[in-house]
């Protein structure tokens, strides 16, 4: 059998990549591994599934109950608001929290990931505006935003 050329090598590379990127755009869980290197457990898969069901207009609400530490913040918080911003740019996202300092820190968070080169690999037309790059209010570069609500429940 015949080693490949280091063209060969490249090209096919430069193919794996492209259609990885493929699949991210229509997957939220291989988004989030690509970007994050989140690896999804079974409890993860099926918020996953709703939080995709949101982002088809399928869901207008979802509330997720989940015990600290089981990464929901990692999937709700994070990867999910990038992806949907990936997939529709043109739209704006609020992020509540219960403190300004935790949405900041989720704003900041989705912030570094949209300006990101992974996420630019996937969404090549959606990064981050240069001229709106604060972590509480940002734009991408195709006029979406994301405003930073803070709600505080009692």
């Amino acid at each position: 059998m015949n080693a490949l050329t280091d063209k060969e090598s490249t090209e096919l590379l430069l193919l794996l990549e492209a259609r990885q990127a493929e699949i991210a755009r229509g997957s939220l869980a291989e988004y989030a591994e690509m970007t994050l290197g989140l690896i999804p457990a079974k409890h993860h898969l099926l918020l996953i599934e709703a939080l995709e069901m949101v982002d088809r207009g399928e869901l207008d609400v979802l509330i997720v109950t989940m015990p600290p530490g089981s990464a929901k913040s990692h999937y709700c918080s994070t990867a999910f608001p990038a992806w949907y911003l990936g997939r529709h740019p043109d739209r704006c996202m609020i992020a509540a929290s219960h403190t300004g300092e935790l949405a900041e820190r989720f704003g900041r968070k989705v912030r570094n990931i949209v300006g990101s080169t992974e996420h630019l690999r996937v969404f090549p037309d959606c990064g981050l505006s240069a001229d709106s790059t604060a972590a509480g209010r940002w734009d991408t570069t195709l006029a979406g935003n994301t405003s930073l609500l803070v709600s505080v429940a009692r």
